[in-house]
């Protein structure tokens, strides 16, 4: 029932109206049938005995009368239960309403303090997240209009922390055993692009222009962003007050034993180490933009090509 249109009263009920006239025209009709058939008069000195006369000639439209008011009994019970129920019906709507409207604004204000939480205290060099609610999704997956709850829980934690490095792992079996890019600054190069890509789908991370800057080290680019991302889930369950955090093996991309295969690989397939390669370009801005690197060779043949060149002058 709309609570702005006015409950019916109980004669207003086409039910209650119909009992009403079927009964009076019942007991008019016998009253009438009882006055002509038996010759009925009316006497101005009503006493004892006439109104003797009157309960026994009349008992059939008086109970015809008394049902009626029964079933008007019965009727007038039921539409008080019914109005009962309705405004109980009112009452528990409206109250669902305001449940379902403070729990919206709890779901919001939840976004808005997390948000507030990660602007204020996250700080990286080399990392933005660029839409947080789409961190505070991960790290509050149940959370909804219907149904919010302040903080997350230690499994989601856990389970964030997984994902991150199995896609890590991922990341390095796919470009060990893709054939395409086949020496190792090619697969080193693969490896940082496809992490970026990853945490920016993930995370909404982008990096910031002090990453990967030309002629930095590749190798250290990437433990800086790699453990900065890690920091960064630690800071989303630090915004649940809790006494420790979890710990987890293995959890930081460089203690994981697919890099350390990976730097075998480096080892056996390149004359030096990892830490021979470094940033040649940044090209992340643009259409199909990636990160590109070089090692010692390349920048030993680029400062040939750049030396001056030295013409001799022949004598005529």
């Amino acid at each position: 029932m709309n609570q702005n249109i006015k409950p019916k009263s109980l004669f207003q009920h086409r039910r209650v109206r119909l009992v009403i006239s079927v009964t009076l025209l019942l007991a008019l009709g016998v009253t009438w049938k009882i006055i002509v058939t038996d010759n009925l008069t009316f006497v101005a000195n009503f006493g004892a005995e006439n109104a003797q006369i009157v309960m026994d000639s009349f008992k059939l439209p008086i109970g015809i009368i008394a049902a009626g008011l029964s079933l008007l009994l019965l009727f007038a019970t039921q539409h008080r239960s019914e109005q009962t129920v309705e405004q109980i019906n009112i009452t528990n709507k409206a109250n669902a309403n305001l449940l379902a409207q403070n729990t919206l604004k709890n779901y919001y204000d939840s976004i808005a303090d997390f948000e507030k939480y990660v602007d204020n205290n996250f700080h990286s060099e080399v990392i933005e997240i660029k839409n947080k609610r789409q961190l505070y999704k991960l790290f509050f997956p149940e959370n909804s209009y219907k149904n919010v709850t302040p903080y997350t829980t230690e499994d989601i934690y856990i389970q964030e922390v997984n994902k991150f490095t199995s896609n890590f792992d991922e990341i390095i079996k796919v470009v060990l055993s893709t054939k395409e890019s086949n020496t190792p600054k090619l697969k080193l190069e693969l490896i940082i692009n496809y992490f970026i890509y990853d945490i920016k789908n993930t995370y909404s991370i982008h990096l910031t222009d002090k990453a990967f800057l030309k002629n930095s080290k590749a190798n250290d680019e990437l433990a800086k962003l790699t453990k900065d991302v890690r920091q960064l889930l630690i800071f989303c369950f630090s915004y649940t007050p809790v006494k420790n955090i979890p710990t987890i093996e293995g959890s930081y991309a460089f203690s994981r034993e697919s890099w350390l295969n990976f730097k075998g690989y480096i080892k056996e397939n390149h004359p030096r180490n990892i830490e021979d390669f470094t940033v040649k370009s940044n090209e992340l801005d643009g259409f199909g933009g990636k990160i590109k690197l070089e090692d010692n060779e390349e920048r030993e043949l680029y400062k040939g090509y750049n030396k001056p060149m030295n013409f001799l002058n022949t004598k005529e």
